[in-house]
């Protein structure tokens, strides 16, 4: 060998050996937030699309099915969380050969798990079918087929998560969704129903799945021929995260099964639209974890500080769904905020190796569980027992586990440096906001001249049908996302009762519109949720194009240009 090569060679194995500088965590967070939106669009589209499939007593079964689903495979999200941990861990102290070799030795003990778990699944299908009543055995059992997945799929996330590859973890929160929503059009114009949307979410976690392993083929190709570690530490380990995790996955998804079995179908229809479109504050947090958790338990590593990791991800999970209930069934979104922030919690103190919160939460549900079987006899009543549970998980925190105001106050810190920054951008940004609201109003100007009394389009349209709805509402009783509404404006002579399901499906849009018609009326309202859309996706388009670093002026254009893509031909 000559001495150029033997130089060589040494270079590469110092590469090796020195883990590359990871990513920011905000520009990490924000990429798979803006995946997570994604997939909060694409699951939005689906819940919604099997709605309107479906029906209330249906989808009432199908919010049952996931929910059963969930209640299994985010369980097994503790697997994640622990090798990402591991790998952090191992790739932090310049172990990369070791977690090539922790890669290969969990992803064949999660394949030798999953055999026995399938084989379990099967033999309850009868009895889960009884009890969450659903007459098709069938269903149950091909929805269990999902559970092929359950241990593969977090550990080889896990793996991409631990070595931070986020733009590859963006990927895996889009795939699933959006092809379960394809799915489910193709199966849905072929004429299937509830079967048909349980099979586009089995073929959707499988691809998934698929698309994991195809990621992390490097790691496992590395890994053949060392020598296997042991997984006695990371089993013991395993078993608090998975209590934690597992406790918050009931929290937030045995009410649904709780409320199917106890209540009517209909009841079940409702209060699973409702509490599937109240998880969204979900969402958040989960993406939070998603940084957090490798990130801590590398700072832990290296001896640095980890409080302000906390707080930051306190307060914009906080922020998140204060939001939510404020533009949200306040109680729903009340109560998916207070597991949120213990999602964190909980997360956050097992990146650490801290195990005393995560047997709290778990307490937590055998008191949720004890509390929805016994007390409510309404479906207020359920969601209210979610919020005095989440609130006491919160207290049991700062009792028992440590107080997080330390965290928060080194939150603030950060926040306040960061806030510098977006300062210096206000003006920019309002200054567009005013031009894009002048050029809107300038297109719509007839609509905006007579906004109380035009809409875009022709009499019987689609607008004229959505004002005649609000009309509706304010005159028979409002706006509900539980029970029943019974119209007596129509359906001449007794009138005829409508699940308010439908409402939770359209919430994000037509709540808003809906509070302002009952000031300014139902046209007008109707007309500035119209022209609002048209201002905020040109104000979206600017902020983009200046984001990859473009001119004002160029993205002024851009702004301009997609408004009159989208409406000039409304403005006709």
């Amino acid at each position: 060998m000559t001495a150029p090569e033997s130089t060589q060679i040494a270079e590469a194995a110092v590469e090796e050996a020195v883990p590359a500088a990871a990513p920011s965590g905000t520009r990490s967070g924000a990429l798979l937030g803006a995946a997570s939106a994604v997939s909060i669009v694409a699951n939005y589209a689906f819940l919604l699309a099997a709605g309107r499939i479906l029906g209330s007593e249906g989808y009432g079964s199908l919010a049952a099915l996931l929910g059963l689903l969930a209640v299994v495979l985010i369980p097994a999200g503790a697997i994640q969380m622990a090798v990402s941990r591991e790998i952090s861990r191992l790739i932090a102290g310049g172990q990369s050969e070791r977690a090539d070799s922790f890669t290969r030795s969990v992803l064949r003990l999660a394949l030798v798990g999953t055999v026995p778990l399938l084989g379990v699944a099967f033999a309850l299908a009868v009895p889960l079918a009884h009890l969450l009543n659903i007459d098709s055995v069938a269903l149950v059992a091909l929805t269990e087929f999902a559970l092929a997945t359950a241990l593969v799929f977090p550990a080889a996330t896990g793996v991409l998560q631990g070595r931070q590859r986020f733009h590859a973890l963006a990927v895996l929160y889009v795939v699933p969704f959006v092809l379960r929503l394809a799915l489910l059009a193709v199966v849905a114009l072929a004429g299937y129903r509830l079967g048909g949307a349980v099979l586009a979410t089995v073929v959707a976690t499988i691809v998934g799945t698929l698309v994991t392993l195809a990621l992390i083929r490097e790691p496992l190709r590395r890994g053949t021929g060392l020598s296997p570690p042991s997984l006695r530490p990371f089993l013991r380990y395993l078993a608090p995260v998975a209590v934690g995790l597992v406790g918050i996955a009931l929290l937030t998804h045995i009410d649904i099964l709780v409320v199917k079995a106890r209540f009517s179908g209909d009841d079940a229809g409702a209060y699973g639209a409702a509490s599937a479109f109240a998880r969204v504050g979900f969402f958040l947090p989960t993406t939070i974890l998603a940084v957090l958790f490798p990130r801590t338990a590398a700072r832990q590593a290296r001896g640095e500080e980890t409080e302000d990791i906390l707080g930051r991800s306190l307060l914009a999970t906080a922020a998140f769904c204060g939001a939510l209930v404020l533009f949200y069934l306040a109680p729903f979104a009340l109560a998916i905020g207070l597991f949120s922030l213990a999602n964190i919690l909980v997360g956050y103190h097992l990146s650490r190796g801290e195990t005393r919160y995560a047997w709290i939460v778990a307490l937590g549900v055998v008191v949720q569980v004890v509390a929805l079987s016994v007390l409510p006899s309404t479906l207020r009543g359920v969601v209210w027992t979610n919020v005095v549970i989440g609130g006491g998980l919160l207290a049991a925190h700062e009792l028992f586990a440590g107080s997080s105001m330390p965290a928060i106050r080194a939150g603030l810190r950060h926040v306040r440096g960061a806030t510098v920054r977006v300062r210096a951008l206000l003006p920019e940004a309002g200054l567009i906001m005013l031009a894009t609201t002048a050029f809107v109003c300038a297109l719509f100007w007839p609509l905006v001249r007579h906004l109380g009394s035009t809409v875009t389009g022709y009499p019987g349209s689609d607008a004229t049908a959505t004002v005649a709805g609000f009309w509706e509402m304010r005159h028979e009783g409002g706006y509900h996302l539980l029970g029943i509404t019974h119209h007596t404006l129509s359906g001449a002579p007794f009138g005829w009762d409508q699940s308010n399901a439908l409402n939770a499906q359209v919430f994000l849009a037509y709540y808003p519109t809906y509070l302002v018609a009952r000031i300014v009326g139902d046209v007008a309202a109707y007309n500035l949720t119209t022209l609002a859309g048209f201002v905020l996706s040109g104000l979206a388009m600017y902020l983009l194009v200046r984001y990859l670093r473009c001119a004002p002026l160029v993205a002024a254009w851009a702004a301009l240009a997609f408004i009159v893509l989208t409406g000039g031909a409304d403005s006709s």
